[in-house]
């Protein structure tokens, strides 16, 4: 979050490197490159990455080298050489043997659907109520603007974030073995869920909303001051259910954003999702539609306290968007000063605070310059333009 000493700290390592005579570390001039882009300035980023490309030739860019390509094109205007761009770093993965596998995700859905229903959660035990700190759970499919609404909600004091550091997912290994050695049956997460509905196992549920509690103490996220803690894991489509299970009455967020701007920004990163989604747009649509699927029987099955919010709104206007969303968690403050105001030292810096900017609309309805070379994503995603209301004019940016 700080360019200059960003800057500085870049001319050191080139000084110091092993052969720093030579031309330039790739990875130096990526961070560099990345640098200008985070300072706007796109074409001087784009000069010196082909200037890169020409020298290594015919050996291709690497997949984190493309990706900032074509994130300065994109930038610049001119979204079909962007689009090759992001093209060609996958594809670099895809030499590298990178696949995306659905089978365990599928099965993993099945597993859940076949635990987390109405009425075999009905004789579980609830957990009393948590006082403070409480969780907010910030859902979403990746790329949908979770960070971001993390990050302004996290400028209110009492409210610390997570980020990725949340221990629900550390708790689905840890609940079958509590409720083995509470004389239930042993059997994995979720079927050991039916084990806790009777004798001893019953406690089981409330141990583990202190214990999510302990290890966010334990990891330097919360202290004696904080009243609220975001939680955006990304597992949370998954652990949607434990989560309501643990704490019944905490506000469940849910960021909702066109699913093509979805599947398109998460293409044009160099990092691979779950099953190894990524390599291919197909592969990042099929992932959105598993879990967006899962997140909906969640919600059929299980009473949530649940308020649904729209990227597009979010950062169209930020101030009214974040007073709605600070009135449901039931946190006064004035989002105006929120927004206004420099960043808030929390007890562990999220890692989203790197990359920190004020609310920006470069995101907003990002796939309408790319046209027709993101149909492959279209099967996948069809019935969740129709059913989210984003077909037609209804939902034309601002």
């Amino acid at each position: 979050g700080d360019p200059d000493r960003a800057e500085t700290l870049i001319q050191e390592a080139r000084a110091t490197a092993p052969g720093a005579a030579a031309p330039e570390d790739r990875m130096l001039g990526l961070l560099r490159n990345l640098l200008l882009l985070r300072r706007g300035d796109a074409r001087g980023a784009l000069e010196r990455i082909e200037a890169v490309e020409r020298e290594i030739a015919p050996q291709p860019l690497a997949a984190s080298e493309a990706a900032a390509k074509g994130q300065a094109l994109e930038r610049l205007g001119r979204p079909g050489e962007a689009f090759a761009a992001y093209r060609a770093g996958r594809e670099y993965q895809h030499r590298l043997g990178r696949r995306f596998h659905p089978a365990p995700l599928e099965a993993r859905a099945t597993a859940l659907r076949e635990a987390f229903m109405a009425e075999k959660l009905a004789a579980l035990p609830r957990p009393p109520p948590v006082p403070h700190p409480m969780p907010v759970f910030l859902l979403g499919v990746q790329r949908s603007g979770t960070s971001l609404l993390e990050q302004l909600l996290s400028q209110a004091p009492g409210i610390d974030p997570a980020d990725g550091r949340a221990p629900l997912d550390d708790l689905t290994r840890l609940l079958p073995k509590l409720a083995a050695g509470l004389g239930g049956p042993d059997l994995p997460y979720p079927a050991a869920l039916a084990g806790l509905a009777a004798g001893e196992a019953r406690a089981v549920l409330p141990m583990l909303a202190e214990r999510y509690l302990a290890l966010l103490r334990e990891r330097g996220v919360i202290t004696g001051e904080t009243r609220f803690v975001t939680d955006r894991s990304p597992g949370l489509p998954w652990t949607l259910g434990l989560a309501a299970l643990l704490f019944p009455a905490a506000p469940v967020i849910h960021l909702l954003r066109h699913p093509l701007d979805v599947v398109l920004s998460g293409f044009a990163q160099d990092r691979l999702y779950e099953g190894g989604a990524g390599v291919t747009l197909e592969s990042l649509a099929r992932l959105y539609d598993i879990q967006m699927s899962m997140i909906g029987h969640f919600r059929g099955q299980m009473t949530l306290r649940y308020l649904p919010v729209r990227y597009e709104e979010l950062v169209a206007d930020p101030q009214a968007t974040l007073r709605r969303v600070l009135d449901f968690i039931g946190i006064r403050a004035d989002p105006a000063g929120l927004l206004a105001a420099p960043p808030r030292p929390v007890p562990r810096a999220p890692e989203h605070q790197a990359l920190r900017e004020p609310p920006h609309r470069r995101g907003l309805y990002r796939h309408r310059a790319f046209g027709p070379v993101l149909a492959e994503a279209m099967p996948p995603l069809e019935p969740w333009l129709e059913r989210l209301g984003y077909r037609g004019a209804a939902r034309e940016a601002a």
